[in-house]
């Protein structure tokens, strides 16, 4: 299931709810990997998976599935119909509403689910209604942690570097000629960090097995 829930922020609408699905968008199953060796199997095999916090269906009710990497980039699509995974320009096209990545982190959390004795964002800070949840993470040896203190939201960053490369050759004549070649970088996945802590969101590139959340914008 997912959120049948949505506002738009600019001209994008977003889901108000992370993602919950077992399936990609042709049918076809994604692996429920509940235990560490299914979790920490299906990241060395390239598998997609995903699983609920702590394997409580009672938190994948308010906080959407845990999926890793290989979910995400599947060809088969992991976002329902008529939805997408964004990119990194578009998750910047929304911290930008809230005065970007050094200062929207506390606007986009939800006054839910998070540990309050630890969250004490500034009195003026009103929720966005993005309803960003403490979500937690669940790591490369299939464990979980940061319930309710941190989430993390999967991006695509789909820019392009550029990675050159430098030959050099000697001539005949003694002169040295050189050659460069420019190749670019693939699109790569990454995460953002949103934590109850700081206002400041992280973005960080992804460890093969680590699982977070994932919030959809409609096409």
């Amino acid at each position: 299931m997912y959120s049948q829930f949505s506002k738009p922020f600019g001209s994008n609408i977003w889901m108000t709810s992370n993602l919950s699905v077992n399936t990609f968008r042709n049918g076809d199953t994604i692996l429920h990997a509940r235990t560490s060796e299914e979790w920490i199997d299906a990241a060395n095999k390239g598998i997609p998976a995903w699983c609920f916090f702590n394997n409580d269906e009672g938190h994948g009710k308010i906080h959407g599935a845990l999926y890793n990497h290989h979910a995400v980039l599947d060809s088969r699509g992991l976002a329902p119909k008529g939805w997408h995974i964004p990119d990194i320009h578009e998750w910047k096209s929304l911290f930008a509403q809230f005065g970007g990545e050094n200062e929207a982190g506390f606007a986009l959390l939800s006054k839910k689910h998070w540990f309050v004795s630890e969250w004490n964002p500034p009195i003026n800070v009103e929720p966005s209604g993005f309803e960003a949840y403490g979500s937690g993470q669940r790591d490369m040896q299939g464990n979980f942690s940061e319930f309710e203190t941190l989430v993390g939201f999967f991006t695509i960053n789909n820019e392009q570097i550029p990675l050159t490369t430098t030959s050099t050759e000697s001539t005949d004549g003694g002169e040295e000629k050189v050659e460069v070649s420019i190749e670019y970088d693939s699109p790569k996945i990454q995460v953002f960090i949103l934590n109850n802590l700081t206002k400041m969101i992280g973005k960080y590139d992804i460890q093969n097995g680590m699982g977070y959340s994932v919030r959809c914008m409609k096409d």
